[in-house]
């Protein structure tokens, strides 16, 4: 293992076959929700409340690196502690893209829930899946099998995508869909939640004084004045009504701000 720090990110390198790689690839899976996977690289953008399981990463990556080099101290801890707020790559060096084709069958189980089975078990694909589906996908007794449910609008957009590319994670994939009925995915739930959601999207909107044709500078200058005026701070000494109002007030404009965000991320 070895760690090295630029300005732009802390890298953890690592060979594919490194018996360290698995249990820190677990537990990025299992600790941080912002995580991007690449062909040979894991962005973990970990956020403030997260600091703690950062600082744990690094400090054990930090003495792997020590143990496994024989190093004294050419890496400063203290420096690389005091970095933590940047984005850490852990890079698996020499990964080889492995030669045979990997054929996925998709099949329906029930009308909204597929059976996903490879040919052969790739934890790398696996791991793309669990990222991609997230509370959507379950496993099975048979390792090489693994199941999906598409629960909303966003999971058939996200399948679509997948379906449309010939390469996960430095692995080459091709997909079997013979079976597959969009007709049965694309069910007048999808449309009831579409609208439920546009609906709360224009109450959001009005909650910040926007529209939404309004731009992303626009929509952030609004939302920190709505910010300011609606401060608990701002009537601190006045009757307990009406610092709960304000209270009340400042998390609607927050929690509107958030599913803005969220919807324009997701477009």
């Amino acid at each position: 293992m070895d760690i090295t720090l630029t300005k732009q990110a802390i890298q953890i390198r690592l060979k594919h076959d490194s018996v360290n790689l698995k249990p820190l690839m677990y537990f990025i899976e299992n600790s941080f929700k912002n995580v991007k996977y690449y062909s040979n690289v894991t962005v973990v953008n970990g956020s403030s409340d997260e600091s703690i399981k950062i600082r744990y990463m690094i400090q054990w990556a930090y003495k792997i690196y020590l143990k496994s080099e024989n190093r004294s101290s050419e890496m400063n801890y203290k420096k690389l502690s005091e970095s933590i707020h940047l984005p850490i790559y852990v890079i698996c060096n020499d990964q080889k893209q492995i030669s045979q084709t990997l054929t996925m069958t998709i099949e329906h189980v029930d009308d909204k829930v597929l059976s996903v089975t490879a040919n052969q078990y790739n934890s790398q694909v696996i791991r793309y899946f669990k990222m991609a589906f997230k509370n959507s996908m379950s496993r099975t007794l048979y390792r090489k099998t693994f199941r999906i449910s598409i629960r909303t609008q966003h999971d058939l957009l996200v399948l679509k995508q997948i379906l449309s590319t010939n390469m996960i994670a430095n692995t080459r994939v091709t997909f079997q869909t013979y079976s597959l009925n969009f007709k049965k995915l694309n069910q007048e739930q999808f449309k009831n939640e579409e609208s439920a959601l546009e609906e709360k999207l224009q109450k959001c909107y009005k909650v910040l004084n926007i529209n939404d044709n309004s731009t992303a500078k626009e929509i952030k200058n609004n939302y920190k004045k709505m910010l300011r005026k609606y401060h608990p701070d701002r009537v601190f000494s006045e009757d307990t009504d009406v610092v709960e109002l304000y209270t009340k007030r400042f998390q609607a404009i927050q929690k509107a701000y958030e599913l803005i965000q969220e919807h324009r991320n997701v477009a």
